[in-house]
């Protein structure tokens, strides 16, 4: 289930029409070669001061970072543009993995700051797989993180 030890983290995952299929709470289904948006979004919980926040986000296996510079994922549309544009501030710095996706923000986190990341995946092996949590911490105060749900949370790519 979720912790929240001063944030509250949510990952959410829509297809290729920015339907929303899947928030980590519920069993996925995909056709080898489909592409998803992974959205997180993080809210601080309380007052945590100036700090470096690291988000990493491990993918299942079975799937791959699809994500091309200066290209949307297909989530994006108007309304999501103004809904990342409100929130005011982007990350220091992204770093797409074999196996993770990590972001970087450095700022002052008052209570009620919100921040989210989007990135694309593309199912490109067969299987069950664990869709895992998401997780956010302040670097060198550990004790102050977030991970996202991640009951019943599998895949199926077929």
């Amino acid at each position: 289930s979720a912790e929240n030890n001063g944030f509250n983290v949510s990952k959410s995952w829509f297809d290729a029409a920015g339907v929303q299929v899947g928030d980590n709470a519920s069993e996925l289904n995909a056709t080898q070669g489909d592409i998803f948006t992974v959205v997180i979004t993080f809210e601080a919980l309380k007052e945590h001061e100036s700090g470096n926040l690291m988000l990493t986000d491990l993918l299942p296996s079975g799937f791959e970072i699809d994500t091309t510079v200066n290209v949307e994922p297909y989530y994006i549309d108007n309304g999501a543009k103004v809904f990342f544009s409100k929130l005011g501030f982007k990350p220091n710095w992204t770093q797409s993995m074999d196996d993770r996706f990590a972001a970087n923000f450095h700022r002052y986190w008052a209570k009620g700051d919100k921040g989210a990341i989007y990135y694309q995946v593309r199912a490109t092996y067969l299987g069950e797989f664990v869709v895992p949590d998401a997780h956010v911490e302040l670097m060198y105060r550990p004790q102050i993180n977030g991970r996202s749900n991640m009951v019943n949370g599998r895949i199926t790519v077929q």
